[in-house]
């Protein structure tokens, strides 16, 4: 991922944002990064994180059995879209490869944090403005939470059921 953005910042110097998108979101449709994009440039800032709260993500994948985070606001879970400004990831390159060396790891992450931060999440009470000055703090910018209505975002499939489920839907969609 670093190196993609690297290889954009070079070829595109000028840039002035950009959009990071895993490989492993194979329902993730146009409209959803369409909507994103939108949403995020409306907004004053340099680095955008997708979440979907519970509610949506089983309406519209029931049975995906996605990992929530409590918050004040909901149950949400991590999105797979990220848009920045590439001088703000590129300054905090060493970072980015720490988080996500250790994005699964919450002992890990809290020592990057905050151990308060993960006090939080663990009771459910960490708001998403606290989340996005925790972020802004850590990588000395501005960061928001984009709450999207678009459950694509964050289907990723990172476990067999999870495969199984997106090649279905795919064979659907496709007529196959």
């Amino acid at each position: 991922m670093l190196q993609g953005v690297n290889a954009l910042c070079a070829r595109r110097p000028d840039i002035e944002y950009g959009l990071i998108v895993s490989g492993d979101v194979p329902l993730l449709q146009p409209e959803s990064i369409t909507w994103l994009a939108e949403t995020c440039l409306r907004q004053e800032a340099d680095f955008w994180y997708s979440v979907v709260s519970d509610v949506v993500m089983e309406a519209t994948f029931p049975g995906s059995r996605r990992s929530f985070v409590k918050m004040k606001e909901g149950r949400f879970c991590g999105g797979d879209v990220f848009v920045f400004r590439p001088d703000i990831l590129r300054a905090n390159l060493n970072l980015a490869r720490r988080l996500m060396a250790q994005r699964k790891n919450a002992f890990k992450l809290a020592q990057l944090f905050g151990w308060v931060a993960l006090f939080k999440v663990v009771i459910g009470q960490l708001s998403i403005p606290e989340g996005e000055r925790i972020g802004s703090r850590l990588l000395q910018c501005r960061t928001r939470v984009v709450v999207s209505p678009y459950a694509d975002i964050a289907m990723d499939v990172d476990k067999p059921h999870q495969l199984e489920m997106a090649r279905r839907i795919l064979a659907e969609r496709l007529g196959v």
